[in-house]
C-alpha cells in the first residue's frame, strides 16, 4: 500500500474512529482512568462491560496511544488525559456533541444533498435552535460544548489594539448564552456594565454561570429574540459565532436589527471564523467547518467579501479585522453613516 492509499484509507475509516474515541468517551473510560490505574477486570465491574468486549476496546486505545498497560493495569497517557473533563474539556465537550448530535446528522449528507435540505432536517422535525429549547439534553450537550470553547478563546489580540478601555460604559451581547464572551469583556472594560440578551430557557444556567465569576452585579439577563428589534443602545454589541449559524437572509436581518439600536459611535464586535477565497490543503478544516454549519442548523462560514456583503446590506462596514488563534478573528463593525453636505439632494 503506496503512501496515497494510506492516506485515503485513514480519511475513509475516520468515521468510525470518531465513533470510537465517542463511545470510549460516553462510557467513561477516560474518566474512570484518570484518577487511578485499572486492570481490566478492575475497569470491566466499574464500567459494566463484558471483559472480552473491553479488552477490543482498550487494545484499540494502547494502539493509538491514549492507554497503556505495565503490570495488567491500564494507566491514562497524555493524549488520553486530553480527553478526560479535568484536563481536556474542549475537546471532551467537542467530542460528545459530534457524537450525540452530529454523527446521525452526518449520517443524512447523502439524502440532503439531493433533496437540498440541510441534513439535520431530515431527522428532527423543528429547528435546530428550537429543538435546544425542547429537549434539556441536546441543549446541556450543545451549551457545554459552547462554553468550553467560549472559555477558551482567546481575546488577547484584540484588547492589545484598545487604547481606550475605560471609555466603554456598556455591553451587549447578542445571543451570548450562559456569558462567556460577555465575562472576558467585563473583566477588560473594568467601567462597563453588560446586557446578555438570548432566549428564556436559557437564562437558568447564565445566571448560575455570571455567580460562577461574581459578575452577577454587573451583567442583566434580558429574554429576547434577535430576529427581533432590539431596545438597548451600546458602546459595543458582541455577536460572537452567531452568523455562521444561519442563511445569508438570516443574517441580514439579525443584522439589520442591532443596526438600529446601534448610535453613530456603537460598534459590533463580530466573532466568527474567516472562510479562505480559495481551497488549499493546509484549509480543510476551515472546509470541513462550513460544511458541518449547513450539516447542523443550514448555517455557512463565509470569506471576508461574504461578510463585507452582508454588512453592507446592513448598512454596516468593517472598520478592523483583528486576527485570533483558531482560524477567527474579530471583525470590528460601524454603522454606514452618510454625512449630506450642505445644498446635496
Amino acid at each position: 500500500m503506496d503512501i496515497q492509499d494510506k492516506m485515503l484509507l485513514s480519511m475513509i475509516q475516520g468515521f468510525s474512529l470518531s465513533y470510537f474515541l465517542y463511545t470510549s468517551c460516553e462510557l467513561g473510560i477516560f474518566e474512570t482512568l484518570l484518577n487511578e490505574d485499572q486492570t481490566l477486570s478492575e475497569l470491566s465491574e466499574r464500567l459494566y462491560i463484558r471483559k472480552d468486549i473491553l479488552l477490543r476496546l482498550m487494545n484499540t486505545l494502547e494502539a493509538f496511544g491514549f492507554v497503556k498497560i505495565h503490570d495488567e493495569k491500564y494507566s491514562l497517557q497524555q493524549l488520553g488525559k486530553r480527553l478526560s473533563e479535568k484536563n481536556g474539556k474542549v475537546m471532551r465537550e467537542l467530542l460528545l456533541f459530534s457524537g450525540r448530535q452530529c454523527m446521525p446528522y452526518w449520517a443524512k449528507l447523502y439524502e440532503a444533498v439531493h433533496s437540498g435540505e440541510a441534513p439535520y432536517k431530515l431527522i428532527e422535525k423543528q429547528a435546530y435552535f428550537d429543538m435546544q429549547e425542547t429537549n434539556y439534553q441536546n441543549y446541556r450537550t450543545f451549551n457545554s460544548m459552547m462554553s468550553s470553547n467560549s472559555e477558551d478563546l482567546d481575546l488577547q489580540p484584540y484588547f492589545e489594539t484598545e487604547i481606550t478601555p475605560f471609555r466603554i460604559k456598556k455591553i451587549v451581547d447578542i445571543g451570548g448564552g450562559t456569558g462567556n464572551i460577555l465575562i472576558k469583556l467585563l473583566k477588560f472594560y473594568k467601567n462597563s456594565f453588560g446586557i446578555l440578551l438570548d432566549l428564556q430557557f436559557v437564562e437558568t444556567e447564565a445566571i448560575r454561570n455570571l455567580q460562577n465569576y461574581n459578575m452577577e452585579n454587573r451583567v442583566k439577563f434580558y429574554s429576547g429574540n434577535f430576529f427581533e428589534p432590539i431596545d438597548f443602545s451600546a458602546d459595543i454589541f458582541v455577536m460572537s459565532r452567531i452568523l455562521h449559524d444561519w442563511s445569508d437572509e438570516e443574517a441580514i436581518q439579525i443584522l439589520k436589527n442591532v443596526a438600529q439600536a446601534m448610535t453613530e459611535n456603537s460598534r459590533i464586535l463580530i466573532i466568527e471564523k474567516i472562510m479562505p477565497e480559495t481551497p488549499k490543503r493546509e484549509n480543510t478544516e476551515m472546509y470541513m467547518a462550513d460544511l458541518n454549519m449547513w450539516v447542523m442548523c443550514g448555517g455557512k462560514e463565509r470569506t471576508l467579501e461574504e461578510f463585507k456583503n452582508l454588512l453592507h446590506l446592513s448598512d454596516l462596514k468593517v472598520t478592523r479585522i483583528i486576527k485570533l488563534a483558531g482560524n477567527e478573528s474579530v471583525l470590528e463593525v460601524k454603522k454606514y453613516i452618510i454625512n449630506y453636505q450642505e445644498g446635496m439632494i
